[in-house]
């Protein structure tokens, strides 16, 4: 692997190629990287050391104006001289230190003037030189300047920053020239597979090949430049062999009206195309012929494309004022971005490079628009498929259903909302587009990019309405592979749209996503996968069929071929329409992995909330409630009212109450209550961050502040009660086996002993050495996501407890630690252990904390700082996860912690599928119904305050009716197998326990 040197000039993508080599191998890169921020919020890759040194080789050559103090000097351009560098010594033995930990990887734009400073401690580098567009690069420049603070002092515009573009450049191709080790690559390569493979190629690096987002390329720049700043330029792309014809357009905004018109144009067309160079032929004819002509401009916006279509744009004479702009690719939302610069109509109208209007399109859009008067709207025509086209059965379906388009539920003249902003043949003015900010140009892929200005535009009062006197034909066939790719991209698009707008969940069209999660989805996908596997191959072969063939047959009769291309289209209609929902489902889960969400409603619950109006008696009824929640808590019940507390504020924060005058000050006041009543269940960490939520809200709260004095006071207190247990304590021994691990071994040896036996562990694997150390003959562990391992004796299988890879009546003992908490199926899995028991064998286990208990949710979790969230600790209202809903949960823990560790444990708790959420009551049940003597088993004391009082006994009997000991945090003992001949008083009928299990599921909402 070689050493690499990343120059190029500033804001032109150097960061990006840094941070793809240095994330991928591990490379030094020169000490603590700057942080990230707004303008490279994946990291700079740069440091202060290396920067620091270049900083100080330029101070002595760069002019006294404009003057640039220190970490400005990337924006420097050094004065004419001779390129030998006279070095102090100091900094020379900086190099040297720093180019000793190899391999490394230094980032710096000043490289380029640097680099002879560095050449005699430098053996075989590589020198990558990244650029982009001048232009491009000088608009980002000059935002750079704007934003940072750093960089106040410093006077840029558009013209200095291209004067830095082509200095520095200059000078890399010119060392270039004399120097073999650099090389050039464009910024967008970066972002493709063959850019990536020759960076790879240069450096001998592994590559962090996910770590470039096209999402990141914001800037765009229509700014013209000089002819001397494009030459340079195309030697620039000539290095990087990029071919000349589909390299990157330097005159981005370089347009070419063949007939200028005389005033603003009522309306541009705007038609964004990419590589459709056939299809585009068709499209620009059909505007051509428009009955329009004169009240229109259109604008052709060229995506990058490499199949001709710059040549075919270049050569074409239009019929009607036409300005046509090249750029470099950047999807779709980007490149109507650009025709939205380039148009001047008043009416802006987005068609696709598919869309074949009918000669009256145009003038359609503009008499609909007249006919709303003062109306904001945006005008829908149609898109349809060409008769010709309909002889496909795949296509014809997709015509006549709402698959692709819900055109068929539409009628003339009728408003919908932004769900309908289809941006195939879809008209609004222009200044409401400029208002709502234009297309999202995250959206890089297919899809769901016009809803969401659909959605923006809704905001502002545009609605849409459908003229389906503006017609347009659509040349596109979709068959059965293009649609299922399509699906799975709308539908990842569509998390993109619902992670901006959480309130699009609400919509009745996408209401049903927000009980989805991604464990749901992935179980969904998982059963339907093998059953939809023949169903979407006969699927796929009812839509190859040629119903027009069918419909032209000699010999048959009319009546005869509409019923079977009827019947045809019917079950294609609906075998379509079944593996849509599930094409989406995949799609959903690629998306919600990518925001690194867990389901939809966690979006939902973290949308901002418009307030709602309350009465005077509902607020009435809220400080009546605050009053009855303080009653219960002087009565000692501190659990019950914490619960009550918790559901009030949750309700108040998701009506969006907190913003309104009285219900403010009442979330305020249950803010308090609920900090004191954590402070008395020792929940210092909790009352704390509960406070600091309330002096957010209200930083004069004169009750917030003097709480906040106690918890602090009671968490200096606590701090030295632990000191004093820590030294009290004296050592702790160290082992490889956890205390609790060490607790159940104990026990094993106790009641049964493990001395020549052959043991079977289920749920765990404890270390071999101590394993053997027991005396045990042998021991074989058996466990989910195990590697499997044999030495000897000693064996570990990967293996569900609910089918254990062992014969029958194979080993004396089974032990299980911390493990029946979390077993699905328990009666499959105990009649397991049965069946590998010798008679007169044992059973030997203890766990907690069970589903019933106190702290049953066991949450095991990590806050945003890293530290532990243990469900010991008294981090959730006790009983809370029985009591709270999801989304009062996810409130609670968001105060306390963050909204991103409150989304991952209310995640945890109720969708984890390691957790069995089974009642004591059924646990007791389970082991009488074993077949197996439950003498030896017993439950455990409860922990720390986990014996419920009364009330609170009555509330929880209430909700879960069936006679768990809600006190009970789990089981410790033995169930033993008796041998042949001997009755016990529970025999040996296990029937019932499915349908016990299934009850409690049912009762709890289900399990994993």
């Amino acid at each position: 692997m070689r050493d690499v040197i990343i120059t190029g000039s500033g804001r032109s993508g150097t960061s990006l190629a840094a941070g793809t080599l240095a994330a991928g191998s591990n490379l030094f890169v020169g000490g603590i990287p700057h942080t990230a921020n707004d303008a490279n919020p994946k990291g700079f890759f740069e440091t202060h050391e290396v920067g620091g040194i270049n900083e100080a080789l330029l101070a002595a050559r760069l002019p006294r104006t404009p003057r640039l103090s220190a970490g400005q000097r990337w924006l420097g351009i050094p004065e004419r001289e001779a390129h030998e560098v006279s070095i102090d010594p100091g900094l020379d033995e900086a190099i040297a230190g720093l180019t000793q930990q190899r391999p490394w990887c230094f980032k710096d734009p000043r490289f380029v003037w640097t680099l002879d400073a560095w050449r005699p401690h430098l053996a075989d580098p590589v020198v990558v030189c990244v650029f982009r567009e001048p232009a491009v690069t000088a608009e980002s420049i000059v935002k750079e300047c704007a934003k940072a603070p750093y960089l106040a002092s410093v006077e840029m515009d558009v013209e200095r920053a291209l004067e830095l573009w082509n200095a520095m450049y200059a000078e890399a191709l010119r060392r270039a020239d004399q120097e073999p080790d650099w090389k050039f690559i464009h910024y967008d390569q970066l972002m493709t597979p063959e850019g990536q493979q020759r960076l790879a190629a240069w450096t001998g690096a592994e590559l962090a090949r996910d770590f470039p987002d096209p999402g990141l390329k914001r800037t765009r720049s229509t700014h013209p430049v000089s002819a001397e700043t494009a030459a340079l330029y195309e030697k620039l792309c000539a290095r990087a062999e990029i071919d000349a014809s589909s390299a990157p357009v330097v005159r981005a905004a370089e347009a070419t009206p063949t007939e200028p018109l005389a005033e603003r144009p009522e309306l541009s067309v705007i038609l964004c195309t990419y590589n459709r160079i056939e299809t585009l032929k068709h499209s620009l004819a059909t505007y051509q012929e428009q009955t329009a002509a004169g009240r229109f401009e259109l604008i052709v916006v060229n995506d990058g494309s490499t199949d001709g279509t710059r040549e075919l744009l270049d050569e074409m004479e239009f019929e009607v004022p036409t300005r046509v702009v090249h750029r470099p690719n950047g999807k779709l939302a980007a490149a109507r971005n650009t025709g939205i610069e380039a148009a001047r109509g008043r009416i802006l109208l987005f068609v696709n490079d598919d869309t074949l209007a009918f000669p009256d399109m145009i003038e359609q859009h503009l008499a609909m628009h007249a006919e709303q008067g003062d109306r904001s709207v945006a005008v829908l025509g149609t898109f349809e498929q060409p008769a010709a086209a309909l002889d496909d059965a795949m296509t014809r379906c997709l015509e006549e259903s709402d698959l692709v388009f819900r055109y068929g539920d539409m009628s003339h003249g009728e408003a919908y909302d932004y769900n309908r902003f289809w941006t195939c043949n879809v008209s609004v003015e222009a200044e409401r587009v400029h208002a709502a900010g234009g297309f999202d140009e995250s959206f890089q892929h297919y899809g769901a990019e016009d809803i969401d200005l659909g959605v923006r535009l809704a905001e502002l009062g545009v609605e849409v309405v459908y003229n389906d006197r503006a017609r347009a034909h659509h040349e596109h066939i979709i068959d059965f592979d293009a649609f299922r790719r399509r699906s799975r991209l709308v539908a990842k698009a569509f998390v993109r749209l619902f992670t901006k707008h959480p309130k699009c969940l609400e919509h009745p069209d996408f209401s049903w996503m927000r009980g989805e999660s991604v464990v749901s989805l992935e179980r969904t996908i998982a059963e339907e996968r093998a059953r939809l596997a023949g169903f979407e191959e006969s699927t796929r072969e009812l839509a190859s069929i040629d119903l027009g063939a069918i419909e032209r047959a000699e010999g048959e009769s009319e009546a005869s071929c509409r019923r079977l291309t009827a019947a045809i289209g019917e079950r294609l209609r609906e075998g379509l329409q079944e593996l849509n929902v599930h094409w989406w489902r995949e799609g959903f889960v690629l998306g919600l992995n990518e925001f690194g969400l867990a389901s939809f409603e966690e979006l939902y619950m973290s949308r901002e909330v418009e307030p709602v109006a309350v009465s005077e008696s509902e607020l009435e009824g809220v400080v009546q409630a605050i009053e009855r929640a303080r009653e219960v808590a002087l009565a000692g019940e501190i659990d019950v009212a914490t619960v009550d507390v918790i559901r009030m504020a949750a309700a108040i924060d998701a009506s969006g109450g907190k913003a309104q005058h009285g219900l403010r000050e009442l979330y305020l006041a249950a803010l308090n209550d609920l900090a004191v009543l954590r402070y008395k269940r020792s929940d210092v960490r909790g009352a704390k961050r509960i406070l600091d939520a309330a002096l957010e809200i209200d930083p004069d709260n004169e009750l917030a502040k003097a709480n906040r004095v106690d918890v602090e006071t009671g968490c200096l207190m606590q701090e030295v009660h632990q000191a004093r247990r820590a030294q009290q304590a004296g050592p702790t021994l160290v082992s490889d086996v956890s205390p609790w691990v060490q607790e159940a071994l104990d026990l094993g040896e106790r009641l049964v002993g493990f001395h020549g036996k052959d043991v079977v562990e289920v749920g765990g694997a404890v270390p071999q050495q101590a394993a053997l150390g027991t005396g045990a003959t042998s021991w074989r562990a058996s466990l989910l996501n195990a590697t499997p391992t044999q030495d000897g004796a000693y064996q570990i299988d990967k293996a569900n407890a609910r089918e254990l890879p062992y014969a029958d009546e194979s080993c004396d003992v089974v032990f299980s630690s911390c493990a029946f908490q979390h077993i699905d199926q328990l009666d499959v899995a105990l009649a397991e252990v049965r069946r590998v028991l010798r008679p007169g064998g044992s059973f030997v286990t203890s766990f907690a904390p069970i589903w019933s208990c106190a702290v049953g949710h066991n949450l095991w979790e990590r806050d945003d700082q890293g530290a532990p969230i243990c469900f010991d600790q008294a981090v959730l209202p006790a009983w809370g996860h029985l009591l709270l809903t999801p989304e009062e949960l996810r409130w609670y823990l968001g105060v306390v912690f963050s909204p991103s560790v409150a989304r991952r444990a209310v995640s945890q708790i109720f969708e984890n599928p390691y957790l069995n959420r089974v009642f004591d009551a059924d646990f007791r049940r389970f082991f009488k119904s074993s077949g197996m003597s439950t003498s030896g088993m017993r439950p455990m004391p409860a922990w720390n305050g986990g014996e419920p009082t009364q009330a609170m006994r009555s509330v929880l009997e209430a909700m879960y009716p069936g006679g768990s000991d809600f006190a009970v945090p789990g089981y410790v003992g033995t169930l033993t197998k008796v041998a042949a001949g001997v009755r016990t008083s529970q025999g040996d009928q296990r029937t019932g326990t499915l349908s016990t299990l299934q009850s409690a599921r049912t009762r709890m909402g289900g399990v994993g």
